[in-house]
Protein backbone atom coordinates (compact mmCIF):
# COMPACT_ATOMS: atom_id res chain seq x y z
CA UNK A 1 0.00 0.00 0.00
CA UNK A 2 1.08 3.43 -0.51
CA UNK A 3 2.15 5.88 1.74
CA UNK A 4 -0.07 9.11 2.16
CA UNK A 5 1.65 12.28 3.53
CA UNK A 6 -0.12 15.84 4.41
CA UNK A 7 2.33 18.00 2.48
CA UNK A 8 0.81 21.38 3.80
CA UNK A 9 -1.82 22.24 5.63
CA UNK A 10 -4.63 25.51 6.80
CA UNK A 11 -7.51 26.47 8.86
CA UNK A 12 -9.15 29.58 10.03
CA UNK A 13 -9.10 30.92 13.53
CA UNK A 14 -12.33 29.72 15.82
CA UNK A 15 -14.30 32.29 17.25
CA UNK A 16 -17.63 32.15 19.01
CA UNK A 17 -20.70 30.89 17.80
CA UNK A 18 -24.05 33.98 17.28
CA UNK A 19 -21.88 36.63 18.79
CA UNK A 20 -17.97 36.08 17.33
CA UNK A 21 -15.56 37.36 14.71
CA UNK A 22 -16.89 35.09 11.85
CA UNK A 23 -20.72 34.99 12.65
CA UNK A 24 -21.69 36.59 9.29
CA UNK A 25 -18.82 34.53 7.02
CA UNK A 26 -20.35 31.55 5.05
CA UNK A 27 -18.36 28.46 5.68
CA UNK A 28 -17.63 27.38 2.32
CA UNK A 29 -15.86 30.73 1.69
CA UNK A 30 -13.85 30.56 5.18
CA UNK A 31 -13.04 26.71 3.35
CA UNK A 32 -12.10 28.11 0.13
CA UNK A 33 -9.94 30.36 1.82
CA UNK A 34 -8.19 27.58 3.80
CA UNK A 35 -7.50 25.87 0.44
CA UNK A 36 -6.13 28.81 -1.67
CA UNK A 37 -3.69 28.76 1.75
CA UNK A 38 -2.96 25.44 0.81
CA UNK A 39 -1.74 26.43 -2.41
CA UNK A 40 0.16 29.23 -1.93
CA UNK A 41 2.29 26.91 0.54
CA UNK A 42 2.78 24.96 -2.43
CA UNK A 43 3.98 26.58 -4.99
CA UNK A 44 5.46 23.97 -6.79
CA UNK A 45 1.88 22.31 -7.41
CA UNK A 46 -0.02 23.37 -10.61
CA UNK A 47 -3.86 23.05 -9.02
CA UNK A 48 -5.31 20.89 -12.38
CA UNK A 49 -2.94 18.24 -10.64
CA UNK A 50 -5.19 18.07 -7.59
CA UNK A 51 -7.54 15.31 -8.02
CA UNK A 52 -9.89 15.46 -5.85
CA UNK A 53 -11.10 17.80 -3.29
CA UNK A 54 -13.09 16.13 -0.20
CA UNK A 55 -14.81 18.02 2.45
CA UNK A 56 -16.83 17.31 5.37
CA UNK A 57 -19.82 19.11 7.23
CA UNK A 58 -22.00 18.15 9.71
CA UNK A 59 -25.18 19.78 7.86
CA UNK A 60 -24.62 19.75 4.36
CA UNK A 61 -27.66 22.64 3.99
CA UNK A 62 -27.47 25.79 3.49
CA UNK A 63 -24.38 28.01 3.42
CA UNK A 64 -22.49 24.13 3.41
CA UNK A 65 -24.92 22.66 1.32
CA UNK A 66 -25.65 21.24 -2.12
CA UNK A 67 -22.16 19.48 -3.11
CA UNK A 68 -20.25 21.79 -0.97
CA UNK A 69 -16.62 20.20 -1.56
CA UNK A 70 -17.01 20.90 -5.30
CA UNK A 71 -18.20 24.69 -4.74
CA UNK A 72 -15.30 25.44 -2.66
CA UNK A 73 -12.53 23.98 -4.88
CA UNK A 74 -14.05 25.94 -7.66
CA UNK A 75 -13.89 29.21 -5.38
CA UNK A 76 -10.60 28.63 -4.31
CA UNK A 77 -9.52 28.75 -7.93
CA UNK A 78 -9.39 25.24 -8.78
CA UNK A 79 -9.85 24.24 -12.68
CA UNK A 80 -13.23 23.37 -13.46
CA UNK A 81 -12.07 19.67 -14.16
CA UNK A 82 -11.35 18.91 -10.42
CA UNK A 83 -14.05 16.88 -8.97
CA UNK A 84 -14.99 17.31 -5.55
CA UNK A 85 -17.35 15.74 -2.89
CA UNK A 86 -18.68 15.67 0.29
CA UNK A 87 -18.90 13.69 3.27
CA UNK A 88 -21.37 14.05 6.35
CA UNK A 89 -20.35 12.00 9.60
CA UNK A 90 -21.66 15.13 12.05
CA UNK A 91 -18.83 16.08 14.51
CA UNK A 92 -15.90 13.48 12.81
CA UNK A 93 -16.90 15.00 8.98
CA UNK A 94 -13.72 16.64 8.24
CA UNK A 95 -11.21 14.26 10.21
CA UNK A 96 -13.45 11.50 7.97
CA UNK A 97 -13.02 13.88 4.78
CA UNK A 98 -9.60 13.51 5.34
CA UNK A 99 -9.39 10.12 5.99
CA UNK A 100 -10.83 9.67 2.78
CA UNK A 101 -8.37 11.95 0.88
CA UNK A 102 -5.56 9.57 2.48
CA UNK A 103 -7.28 6.28 1.17
CA UNK A 104 -7.50 7.98 -2.18
CA UNK A 105 -3.91 8.28 -2.00
CA UNK A 106 -3.19 4.82 -0.14
CA UNK A 107 -5.54 2.81 -2.02
CA UNK A 108 -6.96 4.29 -5.27
CA UNK A 109 -4.17 5.31 -6.66
CA UNK A 110 -4.23 9.35 -6.49
CA UNK A 111 -1.56 11.82 -5.79
CA UNK A 112 -2.89 14.89 -4.74
CA UNK A 113 -6.01 15.25 -3.06
CA UNK A 114 -7.59 17.79 -0.32
CA UNK A 115 -9.51 17.18 2.09
CA UNK A 116 -11.00 18.89 4.81
CA UNK A 117 -13.90 20.11 6.62
CA UNK A 118 -16.01 23.01 7.24
CA UNK A 119 -19.23 23.97 9.72
CA UNK A 120 -20.92 27.08 10.66
CA UNK A 121 -22.55 26.69 13.73
CA UNK A 122 -24.21 30.32 13.76
CA UNK A 123 -25.89 29.67 10.50
CA UNK A 124 -26.73 26.00 10.76
CA UNK A 125 -28.02 25.25 14.14
CA UNK A 126 -31.18 27.70 14.44
CA UNK A 127 -32.01 27.48 11.00
CA UNK A 128 -31.59 24.14 9.64
CA UNK A 129 -34.54 22.07 8.08
CA UNK A 130 -36.34 20.41 10.79
CA UNK A 131 -39.45 19.37 8.82
CA UNK A 132 -39.89 15.57 9.55
CA UNK A 133 -36.86 15.70 11.19
CA UNK A 134 -36.67 13.01 13.43
CA UNK A 135 -38.26 9.28 12.50
CA UNK A 136 -40.93 7.76 15.05
CA UNK A 137 -39.05 4.41 14.52
CA UNK A 138 -36.18 5.83 16.92
CA UNK A 139 -38.79 6.78 19.74
CA UNK A 140 -38.45 3.48 20.40
CA UNK A 141 -35.73 1.89 18.98
CA UNK A 142 -32.28 3.25 19.84
CA UNK A 143 -33.45 6.25 21.52
CA UNK A 144 -29.79 7.58 21.80
CA UNK A 145 -29.54 8.30 17.97
CA UNK A 146 -30.40 11.67 18.00
CA UNK A 147 -28.77 12.62 21.47
CA UNK A 148 -26.56 16.23 20.74
CA UNK A 149 -22.83 16.18 21.60
CA UNK A 150 -23.03 18.06 24.51
CA UNK A 151 -24.66 15.44 25.95
CA UNK A 152 -22.84 12.37 24.50
CA UNK A 153 -19.31 12.97 25.92
CA UNK A 154 -20.76 13.18 29.43
CA UNK A 155 -23.01 10.33 29.23
CA UNK A 156 -19.79 8.06 27.66
CA UNK A 157 -17.48 8.95 30.14
CA UNK A 158 -19.93 7.98 33.02
CA UNK A 159 -20.49 5.38 31.14
CA UNK A 160 -16.76 4.39 31.51
CA UNK A 161 -16.62 5.56 34.64
CA UNK A 162 -14.18 8.50 33.53
CA UNK A 163 -14.50 11.48 35.82
CA UNK A 164 -15.99 14.08 34.26
CA UNK A 165 -13.83 17.98 34.65
CA UNK A 166 -15.98 20.49 35.92
CA UNK A 167 -14.21 23.41 34.22
CA UNK A 168 -13.35 23.89 30.61
CA UNK A 169 -9.59 24.50 31.48
CA UNK A 170 -9.16 20.69 33.11
CA UNK A 171 -11.17 19.48 30.23
CA UNK A 172 -8.53 20.88 28.06
CA UNK A 173 -5.90 19.54 30.72
CA UNK A 174 -7.56 16.26 30.55
CA UNK A 175 -7.59 15.68 27.02
CA UNK A 176 -3.83 16.83 26.88
CA UNK A 177 -2.76 14.12 28.89
CA UNK A 178 -4.73 11.74 27.32
CA UNK A 179 -3.16 12.50 24.04
CA UNK A 180 0.49 13.12 25.33
CA UNK A 181 0.05 9.83 28.04
CA UNK A 182 1.17 12.22 30.71
CA UNK A 183 0.66 15.58 33.13
CA UNK A 184 1.11 18.47 31.04
CA UNK A 185 2.67 21.55 32.84
CA UNK A 186 0.43 24.31 31.06
CA UNK A 187 -1.59 24.72 28.20
CA UNK A 188 -1.06 27.89 25.77
CA UNK A 189 -3.17 29.05 22.88
CA UNK A 190 -2.06 27.03 19.40
CA UNK A 191 0.80 25.29 21.28
CA UNK A 192 0.96 22.39 23.89
CA UNK A 193 3.83 23.40 26.13
CA UNK A 194 6.07 20.53 26.51
CA UNK A 195 4.86 19.14 23.26
CA UNK A 196 6.08 19.17 19.92
CA UNK A 197 2.79 19.47 18.16
CA UNK A 198 1.79 23.06 17.08
CA UNK A 199 -0.72 24.71 14.82
CA UNK A 200 -0.98 27.84 12.67
CA UNK A 201 -4.24 29.81 11.80
CA UNK A 202 -4.16 31.54 8.65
Amino acid sequence: MREAVVVASSRTGLAKSFRGSFNLTRPDDMAAHCIKDVLRKTPQLDPAEVEEVIMGTGFPEGPQGFNVGRNVALMAGLPVTVPGGTVSRFCSSGLNAVMVAAHMVQAEGYDVVIGGGLESITMMQNDFNKKNLFNPYFKDHHSAIYMPMGITAPTSGRARNLPIPKSPDLFRQAIAELILGGPVPALRSGRLRGASATWETC
